[in-house]
């Protein structure tokens, strides 16, 4: 089969793909030119898969960008500093007493390569640069530029030889940063490749490379990032010339979300280019819920290496490390000098990908210090990923516990900062199991022993033992969620269960047993003054106390008589 007749192995030119929806990104937009087209292009963004860096002055190559389709950066990194599209680009730095020269260039190869352009700009006066073509990825030699350098951001083309354009099955290229031993910087931005390329009228399409996310949850948005088609100009595929469109395609789920009716595998997507049209599948599952607590803290869950760092999807075990709960964060990282979160202004957001089955409240906790508190929070709930609904809190005091109280059966929330730079010291995301059977077990506290203890000092205490030991079993049979809540919060009727808890176990020495996760007790007493105990388990410890004595004695009597026979 002559798949790549004309353009040899055209997969290693670059698989980069550009998800519908997204305006900045890898652009690998086939444009006819007679016989050139733009093979690839890109911005170098977040969405193309380029980590940034602040580090500029390796040495040894740095690799950044998507699987099999990287850069390899020399003194330099891709940054969010200054760039000249977007939102980042590659920077390139020189430094006094430094020799290395900077280079930025992809790690794979092109076929019929004619020309490269790119977006560029010297920081200062001095800067010098070039860019050089192989054949092998060993030897180079310049290519012919138009275009001028300057300090003065402006586009640069760099020309294969004549005798070399747009005939040569592998090609490689490099962009250089020539200066040393001076301080400078080179900035490089929306790269663009150009190949040979003969093509005749398209004939039909076929997906090459499926897109990279191909099952869904519901409620997440559908995204044909990394979709390759491969067109032919034949019917006859087996003669036919052929390319490769990785983006100016529609399909009919763009921008679709995902709903409960839709739950199923291999439901049929259509991608249409130029009028033809062909299909791919993808599944579509439901969320998995949660009733556990999130709780998520500077000190552990954050580190202080950057923003970009930090970014991206974690996966976090529940505050009673029973199960686990997904998470998103972007530009949250931890304070160097305080183990709090902190948050970049107008940029940090957050958002929960694993659904909770109801969400209660949120409750953020500002730091202990003057700086190191919240500033504005917007917090929405809803019933899907990143929903869009809520209200702001301004946890502007030190110290201070905020809440964010969730309306009725909503299991997802989003928090995004809307002030300046934020530290927050933790954030807890509690489901509604945890607070009403904390609550309910308030109340059944309260009634239970509220028929028992008498004011006017008659309290029957055998029946108090009894009761007492029936709450601690029933306590004890609380998920740790719902014991962490009765101990940490003070809903009223917590309150009045906790006030009585403390005058019973004061007053009748009583089994002291609200505990927390950790197994931390709430109520701290005198250990002379409690035994740990109810009356009731007294008489029971006696009884089995002169059982075990008899059985001693009759198993002893035994065994006396059997050595006498």
């Amino acid at each position: 089969m002559r798949l790549f007749k004309k353009m040899g192995m055209f997969l290693t030119t670059g698989v980069l793909a550009l998800g519908v929806g997204l305006t900045l990104g890898t652009n690998l937009i086939l444009e006819a030119k007679g016989e050139e087209a733009l093979n690839y292009s890109t911005g170098f963004e977040s969405g193309e898969g380029f980590t940034t860096s602040t580090v500029y002055n390796n040495t040894t190559e740095r690799v950044q960008g998507p699987t099999d389709y990287e850069w390899g950066t020399i003194m330099g990194t891709a940054t969010t500093t200054a760039p000249l599209a977007g939102s980042q680009q590659i920077q390139l730095r020189s430094y006094a007493g430094n020799s290395t020269i900077g280079m930025a260039y992809p790690k794979f190869s092109f076929a019929n390569l004619t020309r490269v352009t790119f977006a560029t700009k010297a920081y200062a006066a001095g800067s010098t640069m070039t860019v050089e073509y192989s054949l092998n990825n060993s030897t180079w030699a310049a290519m012919t530029l138009t275009g001028t350098y300057s300090t003065t951001a402006s586009t640069i083309e760099a020309a294969m030889p004549a005798e070399l354009s747009g005939n040569q099955p592998t090609v490689y290229f490099r962009i250089n940063h020539t200066l040393i031993n001076a301080a400078n910087r080179m900035y490089i931005d929306t790269v663009k490749v150009y190949v040979d390329l003969t093509f005749g009228t398209l004939d039909h399409i076929a997906v090459y490379d499926s897109p990279n996310k191909f099952e869904y949850f519901v409620g997440e948005t559908f995204s044909s990032t990394g979709l390759v088609l491969v067109g032919y100009d034949d019917e006859n595929e087996e003669i036919a010339n052929t390319t490769m469109y990785y983006s100016g395609f529609t399909t009919d789920y763009d921008s679709h979300v995902f709903t409960a009716e839709e739950i199923g595998i291999g439901i049929t997507v259509t991608v249409t280019y130029s009028e033809k049209t062909t299909t791919f599948p993808v599944d579509v599952y439901a969320v998995p819920t949660s009733e556990y607590t999130l709780l998520l803290t500077g000190a552990d869950d954050f580190n202080t290496t950057s923003y970009a760092a930090n970014n991206g999807e974690h996966s976090k075990n529940s505050a009673d490390a029973v199960g686990s709960i997904g998470y998103y964060t972007n530009a949250i990282m931890q304070n160097s000098t305080n183990p709090v979160m902190q948050w970049q202004a107008t940029n940090a957001y957050m958002y929960n990908t694993t659904d909770f089955v109801a969400i209660h409240s949120i409750v953020i906790r500002t730091g202990a210090t003057a700086a190191a508190y919240a500033n504005n929070l917007v917090v929405k709930e809803g019933a899907s990923i990143q929903p869009s609904t809520g209200s702001t809190i301004t946890a502007d005091q030190a110290d201070t516990t905020y809440t964010y109280t969730f309306s009725s059966g909503k299991g997802f929330f989003y928090i995004a900062n809307g002030g300046s730079t934020t530290y927050i010291d933790s954030i807890e995301i509690i489901p509604v199991d945890a607070r009403s059977d904390a609550v309910a077990w308030a109340n059944g506290f309260l009634t239970s022993t509220g028929g028992i203890c008498q004011s006017n000092g008659s309290t029957n205490l055998t029946d108090l033992g009894n009761a007492w030991t029936t709450l601690d079993t029933s306590y004890g049979n609380l998920s740790a969620d719902a014991k962490n809540y009765f101990y940490t919060y003070a809903d009223t009727a917590i309150v009045s269960a906790k006030e009585r808890y403390t005058y019973i176990v004061n007053k009748y020495s009583l089994t002291n047993y609200i505990k927390n996760y950790s197994g931390t007790l709430w109520l701290i007493v005198n250990p002379a003054q409690v035994t740990h105990s109810s009356p009731s388990t007294n008489i029971h410890l006696i009884v089995a106390i002169a059982l075990i004595g008899f059985s001693i004695v009759g198993a002893a009597f035994y065994l006396r008589k059997r050595k006498e026979i």
